[in-house]
């Protein structure tokens, strides 16, 4: 009992400091096909990959103490990138959990570092916002401009530039050099910290005079939308468009000349977060409850209400990866729901990314642990480590 009282008093302690920053996610921004999370699908908050598996059960490969708590997290080729909320930033190579290079920023970062090809990038939030553009590789400073605005509110980071979200303004800037090449005005106020690449275009939720709406600056009217979104925009694997209301209900757009399709009825529970592979839809109710969703709005029950959970669902394979409120990580059976293992943490975790067939895992205290397969270990063990 004093385990479980400790352990959660760690958990709530940090989110009670964090609840006001805009830019804090639970989870790091994994998007990316086979070890690069950050471009995958075209979307920066996809949480789900069917060719990628991470086999359980899990030992740990190496463990990093960061100086400071956590604030987000991302990783590619090869460097995973920890920001902490004392303005620390630090690049860790991911083999070896080896410090490659460390900076003290004048600020924390308003949202997760975002990364296209060998750079980094960075929205510090001051009286105005700094852009920051640093080489992923030794951490080197390549760039900095200084951007009329205040308040950031989300990064991407594409071939085509680097996108900044203010309350106000949506910039677009040459991932290079860092020259300002566009500017746009939503038709409201940002309604979620985040920004997602669709087709190409960046999208984002917004509310304004008529409700809520998503507007990308390639569109020529914003599309409004019934109710509020509170989990996603992601994009499915078949190029859809997917999100869930505040009020559990969930949503498809086919494409943006299309109208919303609702796939599910409202929740007793508001959403917190989806995955999706190919037509098939994970929802997670802030009360822990796991439910399928097909396409025809079919939907099944894997999971009753439980502990609370911290982050999104992480869709793996035939396996969905949760943190439970105590802290635990646990791994259910997409089919059934069934937990099929869990890794008891002496701290809970705050973002969690996959790297190949790995976990790379960011703790409340600042320790940064990459679990990986045990391939030596028997169906017994297995079991056993289940029951435990």
């Amino acid at each position: 009992m004093v385990r479980r009282a400790h352990r959660l008093l760690t958990i709530l302690l940090p989110l009670v400091l964090l609840a006001g920053c805009s830019g804090y996610t639970h989870f790091a921004d994994p998007s990316g096909d086979g070890g690069d999370w950050l471009m995958s699908g075209g979307s920066v908050r996809r949480c789900n990959s069917a060719s990628q598996k991470v086999a359980a059960p899990l030992v740990e490969n190496w463990r990093y103490q960061a100086a400071d708590l956590p604030w987000g997290m991302v990783a590619s080729q090869g460097v995973a990138v920890y920001a902490g909320l004392s303005r620390g930033i630090s690049g860790l190579d991911v083999e070896t959990g080896e410090q490659l290079w460390q900076w003290s920023l004048p600020a924390t970062p308003a949202d997760a570092p975002a990364i296209n090809q060998d750079s980094l990038y960075l929205a510090i939030d001051l009286p105005l916002t700094e852009l920051w553009c640093l080489s992923l590789s030794d951490g080197s400073r390549c760039w900095r401009v200084l951007v009329e605005e205040s308040h950031p509110r989300a990064l991407l980071a594409t071939d085509d530039g680097v996108w900044l979200l203010t309350n106000r303004a949506l910039l677009r800037y040459h991932r290079d050099d860092g020259e300002l090449l566009d500017e746009e005005e939503p038709p409201g106020r940002p309604l979620l910290s985040q920004l997602t690449l669709w087709n190409d275009e960046p999208i984002l939720v917004f509310r304004g005079v008529r409700g809520s709406g998503l507007w990308s600056p390639e569109w020529d009217e914003p599309l409004w939308l019934s109710g509020e979104p509170a989990a996603g925009p992601l994009v499915t694997e078949r190029g859809q468009l997917c999100w869930a209301n505040r009020d559990g209900s969930l949503w498809l757009l086919e494409s943006k000349e299309a109208e919303p399709r609702q796939i599910l009825e409202a929740q007793n529970t508001p959403p917190a977060g989806i995955a999706c592979q190919g037509d098939r839809i994970i929802l997670l109710g802030r009360n822990g409850s796991l439910m399928l969703v097909e396409p025809t709005g079919e939907a099944t029950q894997l999971r009753e209400a439980e502990a609370i959970t911290l982050a999104p669902p992480l869709w793996l394979g035939e396996l969905i990866w949760l943190i439970e409120a105590e802290g635990d990580l646990i791994a259910c059976s997409a089919e059934s729901g069934e937990v099929v293992y869990r890794h008891p943490l002496e701290e809970a975790p705050q973002a969690l990314t996959p790297l190949d067939d790995s976990l790379l895992l960011s703790l409340n205290d600042g320790t940064q642990l990459l679990l990986s397969p045990n391939s030596t270990a028997t169906a017994a063990e297995v079991s056993e480590e289940l029951e435990r």
